[in-house]
């Protein structure tokens, strides 16, 4: 029985690629003579990182990059791999490291704890979708994630209850019957 080691990510800009590539090759080895012990990843300071092998197949590289970091940088190169990156991305890119390492931590605590409004009364509801909202159209407003944004959008409306969907339309109504 043979031991291998796979190294993966690096400063490259493939490093999707070689997330791939080393998918591909822990497939093949199932089943063979050769037993994979240990999954490295790189990251864009070519620090390592040993990873489970179920993590290899569940992220991107700049998932990665995100989640292993502990400094706050993941932000820093987000809009460098962001798809598509839009204008306003490329300015905030420009934006200095100070800012992006709040930004990690925001986004981090945005993903782990809003959530959890969703469980709870209206006003906290309102809330969750408020922040939702805001996250997303900052992802329109800096890549191009087609329409996922938009649908991830379109979902916060299953936060609002019926009166709050009324309060909204209650103004399209009264244009409405004023033309009728």
């Amino acid at each position: 029985m043979v031991s291998l080691a796979l190294l993966l990510g690096g400063p490259s800009q493939e490093r999707g690629i070689s997330l791939n590539s080393a998918r591909s090759v822990a497939d093949h080895l199932v089943g063979t003579d050769v037993q994979l012990k240990e999954v490295i990843y790189f990251d864009r300071r070519l620090r390592a990182y040993p990873i489970s092998r179920s993590l290899l197949y569940c992220n991107t590289p700049s998932d990665f990059d995100f989640k292993l970091t502990l400094d706050g940088s993941a932000m820093t190169y987000y809009y460098e791999t962001a798809p598509i990156p839009t204008a306003v991305g490329w300015f905030a890119h420009a934006l200095p490291a100070g800012w992006h390492h709040f930004e990690s931590w925001a986004t981090l605590a945005l993903e782990l704890g809003v959530p959890f409004l969703v469980f709870l009364w209206r006003p906290f509801r309102l809330a969750a979708a408020a922040a939702f909202s805001v996250f997303q159209l900052l992802n329109i407003a800096t890549a191009n994630y087609g329409f996922f944004a938009y649908l991830a959008l379109t979902l916060n409306i299953l936060l609002l209850d019926d009166a709050d969907v009324e309060a909204l339309t209650a103004g399209d109504r009264v244009r409405i019957s004023g033309v009728l």
